[in-house]
């Protein structure tokens, strides 16, 4: 895959720039159901690949806009209070932000935070069997590396083959604003899933391993004390007297039929 670390670079970048600016809007306004909402959606988009695979960008973009609906249509409409406002001293403002500054950083990190999530999105889905839709096209020209082709090392060789495919030159990716619109009018299919089993240091392993583990414990005592009814069955209003071959055995070994 083109670019996957240069892409995973990028979201962090966007992901630090973000959460400079939640936090510069906090002291313009500081209203803290807000800057929580902002904060939890911020972290959301940082971790995308722990989101569930199934959900669809319309509905992610859903979620987002309804979480910035409310400070945007606040900060347009209606005006500021100065009481509301926490000024740092150690900034050197000496006055309120204007009105149109709060609404301007309010646009700003809702735009930032829809282009974080169309390159995440498709950063954390990719796959090799799939089309890439943030691959840049293709230049016209794309440089060979010299010499022999005999005597290229075999880094050499996978650069080259590489260079032929994308040009150092192209972008890392190419947010195209037809194709976002398509995707989210259109949603793709899944990607196929892998025949692989699940990696033991996975919690979900863990869970499903501890609740078998747990079935399996309560399972086995009970099979065994009803094969011992079976074997030694007891009357009704009789209480079981233990025998020397029980008192004999030790927890956990093997009887003597062995």
């Amino acid at each position: 895959m083109y670019a996957h670390a240069q892409r995973k670079h990028a979201i962090q970048s966007l992901d630090d720039l973000l959460k400079v600016l939640i936090a510069y809007s906090y002291f313009l306004d500081p209203y803290m159901i807000r800057f929580l909402v902002r904060s939890i959606a911020q972290i959301q988009l940082g971790q995308l690949k722990d989101v569930d695979p199934s959900m669809s960008l319309r509905i992610l973009v859903f979620c987002l806009v309804l979480v910035h609906l409310g400070p945007v249509g606040r900060h347009l409409f209606q005006p500021l209070e100065p009481t509301d406002m926490l000024l740092l001293d150690f900034i050197g403002r000496l006055k309120p932000a204007p009105q149109y500054l709060v609404a301007f950083l309010d646009v700003a990190i809702f735009l930032l935070q829809l282009i974080m999530l169309f390159i995440a999105y498709e950063t954390v889905r990719q796959h090799p069997d799939m089309p890439d839709p943030l691959a840049a096209s293709r230049s016209q020209s794309s440089p060979e590396i010299a010499g022999d082709p005999n005597e290229r090392t075999p880094l050499a060789s996978h650069l080259n083959a590489i260079d032929q495919t994308h040009s150092p030159l192209d972008p890392i990716f190419h947010l195209r604003l037809r194709t976002t619109f398509q995707r989210l009018v259109h949603p793709p299919p899944s990607a196929p899933r892998t025949d692989l089993p699940t990696p033991a240091t996975s919690a979900l392993y863990s869970r499903q391993g501890m609740a078998a583990r747990m079935l399996l414990g309560l399972a086995v005592p009970s099979a065994r004390s009803m094969s011992n009814n079976a074997e030694n069955p007891v009357p009704r209003g009789a209480s079981r007297q233990p025998t020397a071959e029980n008192e004999r055995r030790v927890p956990g070994g093997l009887s003597g039929d062995w």
